[in-house]
């Protein structure tokens, strides 16, 4: 028997039917299976990438340098910032005088032609 012969042999409508009638009857099983599958994968990964690092005492030891060393500059944005806000509050809380109010007219414009 060739593949052409076997081919012809096997009812399509069949097979799907029978894949559909197992669906039907464990769907929610199947469901289950590939949350679980899902979930113990997902904790897997969780626990791998909290609990369980790759890296060396040396690796860690660089990577604190460079965290503390960004820290550091943050701090020193962090002052100018500070310092930055004191100047503009000392600017406000000076006393305002305005010197040409243009609601408060000192004669009439006829007066000062003449």
């Amino acid at each position: 028997m060739n593949i052409l012969e076997q081919t012809k042999k096997i009812d399509i409508k069949n097979k799907i039917g029978k894949i559909f009638s197992i669906w039907m009857k464990y769907d929610n099983l199947i469901f289950v299976i590939f949350f679980a599958t899902l979930s113990a994968y997902g904790a897997f990964i969780m626990y791998q990438s909290l609990y369980d690092s790759g890296w060396d005492e040396n690796q860690k030891a660089n990577y604190i340098a460079s965290q503390q060393k960004n820290v550091q500059l943050k701090e020193d944005k962090f002052m100018e910032v500070v310092s930055e806000m004191k100047r503009r509050d000392e600017e406000y809380s000076k006393e305002w005088m305005i010197f040409n109010d243009i609601f408060i007219h000192d004669s009439a414009p006829e007066e000062k032609s003449q």
